[in-house]
């Protein structure tokens, strides 16, 4: 009984999460929101300034940096 009143309440919490980020994501005022507006008008204000090759190899380097953050953030945490 106690198992399915925790997986019915984990449940709940699952689609409430899902719910807020959805929000978020799309709220512009929020910081993810007003994060992804900001990278959106970069690579079209870099797609019509610059070559094409440089604007991906820009984002390229972005996402690797970001990815080499957060693994070096889990080493220094001690998650694996």
């Amino acid at each position: 009984m106690h198992d399915e009143i925790a997986f019915f309440i984990f449940i709940i919490c699952f689609i409430v999460s899902i719910i807020f980020l959805y929000y978020s994501l799309n709220k512009p005022t929020s910081r993810k929101g007003l994060r992804r507006l900001i990278m959106k008008d970069w690579v079209k204000h870099n797609l019509d300034a610059q070559s094409k090759p440089a604007t991906v190899q820009a984002i390229r380097n972005q996402i690797l940096v970001n990815g080499a953050f957060i693994s070096a953030l889990l080493v220094l945490t001690g998650a694996s």
